[in-house]
């Protein structure tokens, strides 16, 4: 059965109570003080400690009856103020020692259930012993059986784990444990006694306060009682009087348990705030330790891995781990596959492939091969050109060429010192640390890190560098080959142009001369030709000079062709001067031929010299290209340098990072030393503050009982001195068992009779409530003005009808006397608390419940011998001084008012056998 009462954080008037008494602060710093902390302060609810043992113990009765389960003792170690023992039955000590708590817990829930439940009436008494509801079964009853009902379980099965005799007699101190070394198992035994004797007193209907239902208190002083004018004081004030003295006795020790509280409360208040601040501070450390290592990876975080699950804390042992750590070729993307498509690490397809391998694109018009042949292509180049002039399409000396590689013309891998891509024997010793060198890679199944701290934004930001300086060397390295291959294709140019420049001069001198010398034949053929036609016409003009006919005398007669000469001469002049004409026209023409080839000859020497100024000018440009080039090789280094450099100071800056996380972690762990030994401190001090708590709580417990004790006995002597009629209202009745209720002492001020508070709850206010009530009546019913008789009794005599010393007893012998009266006294004192042992108020002793049950029916019937307890022993022991002689007591009454007196008196001494 569990008797969990749940937290009652109410969100409405009792809520500011409820938060100051508890001690409730925003524990899960959530920003507010509601029932959330409560649950966390009190997980199973306020004042249950009943179910919080049987909780404990739960585990080891499941276990017992397992049908599988076998208890086998094993030693196991204990840290004892840095020293580690070895201890045996652990496990037994704790369950004896749950056990023992759970029947302490046991035995005061019955003895606070009896006295709630308490009644004064026997006629009522058990009504509210048993709880009306069964399922809850809270009464006297149910808890008695329960509790006690567990605690003997509990301690049958201490005794079978535990051995009754350790089997290693060599042991000591705490290493040794058995039945007899272990105390737990007496207080088991010890509180069960504790609930059978609470039961028992219930089923008897004895006060739960120790005291007899129908006692009076006499050990009063006489002399105040003569006296009630001025100084004196009644029955009833000066048992009050006690009464109010143990109430401030008990307000002084409940001061004195408030003070350690408050000590306690001040710790804890301190002590929030200290958990408040060392929380803000745990939380700088921890967002900068965040903001340092990052978070862990998700697959990090859960049960059986490296961080617990819910972890939300800095990555402080995996913070090396990343998803790239370096470049290569599984890390860096590669080719598309239309470019390039690779099986295995071989190229087998793509666009370089066709046109390195098949030679697509040889020749035709947008492709097209219709009416040509394919005569040749890149790979009809000899290897040795290619080797000079492209290195990654010519074979090595493996036969393996580059560009059909994966891990060659494509391969990344410019930064791995181990194999890197370009050879370059200086950068081992310049390179620093790379990502690498500082960090693993972490596994696919772990996922990504909840944030990235600043060492893995350095280690993106080195990886960006060595891709930087991956850069700058394959700049460096292109820029190498480049001066080479440029060097090498300037020399063939050279010779190239050289070879053409030579050939074109003899060609170009042949050319000319062979067209001059056509040039010189054509101007001969036309100056032949002018001196063929001269002679021509000059032969002609000799021809035409020859008379054709004889001369004729007279007109009859012709005389011939007589200006033949005549006409021959003009011929002859016509044909010198046609011939000179000619003559010259020939020189003037031989002339120009000469001019003409003179200035082919000009004009091709004149081209040949452009051209040669050409070449010497390209040359020119080729050499500024070059020296160009190589003036650019050293700013590539440079270039490569300082992007090593870069990489270094990132590289400087992990350090430092780690170094400056690893001050953070240190300075966190002073700070958390710090605050142990504060909190050890404020421990140390609330131990001690709560262990004098506990003493002065318990030290009160016993003073609240002894001041009840005397309130009830108060009551008492209230009742006795008023004999009031249980339906006056002045009746203390009802006070009975509100004083045995009462769980607190009421409002009231020490030293003052006059500032008890009669409205309040408590024993003050029942005191208050009589106290007042004793005021109004003394004087109507006469007490303040009694009439004193004195005289002397002996019960010995007059009630046991025995003998003094010295006479004989009638049937008996010599000296029978005194021993029959000590017999008859220890029959009457010892016997059973339930009978109603006592005097009655006839001297005779009630020795059966029969006797005591006529007695209180018959002081019932009437309502002038109300309550008459007189003369009483109360208990086993009594209220007599110890040691005192029956028969020489004193007895000083008072009476009240004549009506009171003679109301009284026919029933206190109704038997006769007490004389006045």
């Amino acid at each position: 059965m569990y008797n969990r009462l749940f937290w009652n954080f109410t969100k409405g008037e009792g809520e500011a109570a409820y938060a100051v008494n508890y001690e409730i602060s925003d524990v899960n710093q959530d920003g507010f003080v509601d029932e959330a902390d409560a649950m966390v302060l009190y997980p199973q609810g306020h004042g249950d400690a009943w179910g919080h043992y049987l909780t404990a113990v739960r585990n080891q009765y499941e276990l017992l009856q397992h049908e599988n389960f076998n208890w086998v003792s094993r030693s196991e170690n204990y840290n004892l103020q840095d020293i580690v023992l070895t201890v045996d039955f652990l496990d037994e000590r704790k369950f004896a020692a749950t056990a023992a708590a759970r029947a302490k817990t046991g035995a005061e829930i019955v003895g606070l259930t009896y006295r709630e439940k308490y009644v004064e009436d026997p006629t009522a008494q058990w009504q509210g012993y048993t709880d009306s509801n069964p399922d809850r079964a809270w009464g006297v009853e149910e808890w008695a059986r329960r509790a006690g009902q567990g605690a003997y379980f509990d301690w049958v099965m201490a005794n079978a784990l535990l051995p009754a005799v350790h089997p290693n007699d060599r042991l000591e101190g705490i290493e040794k444990v058995d039945r007899k070394a272990n105390a737990d198992i007496a207080v088991i035994s010890a509180n069960l006694n504790a609930i059978q004797n609470t039961f028992d007193q219930a089923n008897k209907g004895q006060n739960p306060l120790g005291v007899a239902a129908n006692v009076v208190p006499f050990d009063i002083n006489p002399i105040l009682v003569e006296d009630l004018t001025i100084y004196g004081k009644t029955h009833f004030e000066q048992i009050y009087e006690r009464a109010l003295k143990a109430l401030e006795n008990a307000q002084t020790v409940w001061n004195y348990a408030n003070d350690r509280r408050n000590r306690i409360r001040q710790i804890s208040n301190n002590e929030t705030e200290f958990r408040n601040s060392v929380f803000q501070e745990d939380l700088s450390y921890r967002n900068q330790l965040i903001a340092i290592f990052g978070k862990p990876y998700e697959g990090t975080i859960g049960p059986g891995r490296v961080y617990p699950a819910g972890y939300d804390g800095p990555d402080l042992l995996l913070y090396m781990y990343v998803d790239v750590r370096e470049i290569n070729d599984q890390t860096v993307p590669g080719p598309t596959t239309t470019f390039a498509t690779f099986t295995g690490n071989t190229l087998t397809d793509g666009e370089l492939y066709q046109a390195f391998q098949n030679g697509v694109g040889r020749g035709g018009l947008f492709g097209s091969q219709v009416g040509r042949q394919n005569l040749y292509k890149l790979l009809d180049v000899s290897a040795s050109v290619r080797q000079l002039f492209s290195p990654t399409l010519a074979p090595d000396a493996a036969g393996n060429t580059s560009a059909l590689a994966r891990d060659g013309w494509y391969s990344v891998k410019y930064t791995d010192l181990d194999s890197p891509k370009v050879a370059l024997e200086n950068l081992t010793k310049f390179m620093p640390v790379t990502a690498a060198g500082y960090t693993f890679q972490a596994p696919r199944d772990w996922g990504r890190r909840q944030a990235q701290g600043e060492l893995q934004s350095l280690i993106n930001q080195m990886l960006q560098q060595e891709a930087a300086i991956a850069s700058a060397i394959g700049a460096w390295d292109a820029l190498q080959g480049e001066i080479i291959r440029a060097f090498r294709l300037t020399n063939a140019k050279l010779d190239l142009e050289a070879n053409i420049r030579l050939k074109n001069e003899v060609f170009t001198r042949l050319k000319y001369l062979t067209a001059n010398i056509i040039k010189g034949a054509e101007g001969a053929i036309e100056l032949a030709k002018a001196v063929t036609e001269t002679t021509s016409k000059f032969f002609y003009a000799t021809g035409e000079a020859i008379p054709t006919g004889l001369p004729i005398v007279g007109l009859a007669v012709s005389p011939g062709d007589a200006l033949a000469p005549a006409r021959s001469g003009i011929k002859v002049i016509e044909a010198s001067t046609f011939t000179g004409l000619k003559a010259i026209e020939g020189v003037f023409k031989i002339g120009k031929v000469i001019a003409e080839i003179s200035l082919d000859i000009a004009e091709n020497e004149l081209e040949l010299f452009e051209k040669r100024e050409q070449d010497g000018q390209s040359v020119k440009e080729a050499l500024v290209e070059l020296e160009n080039k190589l003036g650019d090789e050293p700013i590539k280094r440079i270039e490569v340098f300082k992007e090593i450099q870069a990489l270094r100071d990132l590289s400087e800056q992990y350090r430092a990072k780690v170094d400056e996380g690893v001050r953070l972690i240190d300075e966190r762990a002073a700070f958390n030393k710090r605050v142990a030994a504060q909190t050890q401190r404020s421990r140390y001090q609330d131990m001690t503050f709560r262990v004098s708590r506990n003493h002065a709580l318990q030290s009160y417990r016993s003073a609240f009982d002894l001041a009840a004790k005397y309130a009830y006995l108060a009551a008492k002597a209230y009742d006795y001195e008023t004999n009031l009629d249980p339906s006056d209202p002045g009746s203390p009745v009802a006070i009975f068992a509100d004083i045995v209720r009462a769980r607190t002492l009421g409002e009231f001020e020490t030293g003052d009779l006059g500032e008890l508070r009669t409205g309040t709850e408590g024993l003050a206010g029942a005191l208050g409530w009589l106290r007042m009530n004793h005021q109004t009546l003394k004087t109507q019913l006469g007490i303040n003005n009694p009439q004193n008789e004195t005289g002397k009794m002996s019960l010995r005599t007059e009630a046991f009808r025995i003998l003094p010393p010295g006479s004989v007893q009638p049937g008996a012998g010599e000296g029978a006397g005194a021993s029959r009266g000590r017999g008859r006294m220890r029959m009457s004192c010892g016997a059973r608390p339930w009978s109603g042992l006592g005097w009655t108020t006839s001297g005779k002793c009630r020795s059966s419940a029969t006797t005591a049950g006529r007695l209180r029916r018959r002081a019932r019937t009437a309502a002038t011998t109300r309550r008459n307890r007189g003369w009483c022993c109360g208990s086993a022991r009594g209220w007599w001084p110890a040691r005192t002689s029956l028969d020489t007591r004193s007895v000083v009454g008072t009476t009240r008012s004549t009506r009171a007196s003679t109301r009284s008196r026919s029933a206190r001494w109704a038997s006769g056998s007490r004389t006045t």
